[in-house]
């Protein structure tokens, strides 16, 4: 087996594990926002037919657990690349290989067979710039002296760290579950 082909075992195995987690996160907080609304303010009629059942822990506690599952499908896919899990650090580390680059920029081409070349092109420019996407948003390392160009999935990691770190259900229970509520939705967008 080449190099290059090792490479793209790798890099397959990698974006179809953050794939899926990046997923299951965009499931539960849409389970999260079918609750509490896109603001994340509880609607109303539904809220006061859940306190009137006296179900009002079990909805706060629904709403820890979504946040907390998103949360934690989040870091799951962001883990620092010294752990070299399947994650984006991975796949960033992944795609610094030219050759990788070029290989699935030629593959985005050929996805459609006998396309016109205008499109050919659409489609590895396409490629290249989510290839790029994903290397503006992860840092070589996470930490605070290299954000990286597109900062807002580590701006997310810094603020919420300590709380991974910590107890997270608890973290999110003393503030009531409004951690970086529209950051979270910003970035599962």
């Amino acid at each position: 087996m080449t190099a290059l082909a090792t490479l793209l075992g790798r890099a397959q195995q990698t974006t179809t594990r953050v794939c899926s987690e990046l997923r299951n996160a965009q499931l539960v907080w849409a389970n999260f926002e079918a609750i509490y609304g896109i603001e994340g303010a509880p609607r109303d009629q539904f809220a006061e037919r859940v306190y009137s059942l006296g179900l009002g822990n079990t909805l706060h506690s629904l709403r820890i657990a979504l946040v907390r599952d998103t949360l934690m499908s989040l870091f799951r896919v962001t883990d620092p690349p010294n752990t070299d899990r399947l994650t984006f650090c991975r796949l960033s580390r992944l795609l610094g290989d030219e050759a990788l680059r070029e290989n699935r920029k030629e593959a985005a081409r050929n996805w459609i067979a006998s396309s016109y070349p205008e499109l050919r092109e659409k489609d590895a420019l396409t490629c290249a710039s989510s290839m790029q996407a994903i290397t503006d948003a992860v840092p070589p390392l996470w930490n605070k002296s290299a954000p990286p160009v597109d900062s807002r999935l580590f701006d997310l990691r810094t603020k919420l760290g300590p709380l991974r770190k910590g107890s997270l259900a608890h973290a999110l229970d003393k503030s009531d579950g409004n951690v970086a509520i529209g950051e979270i939705r910003s970035f599962n967008r």
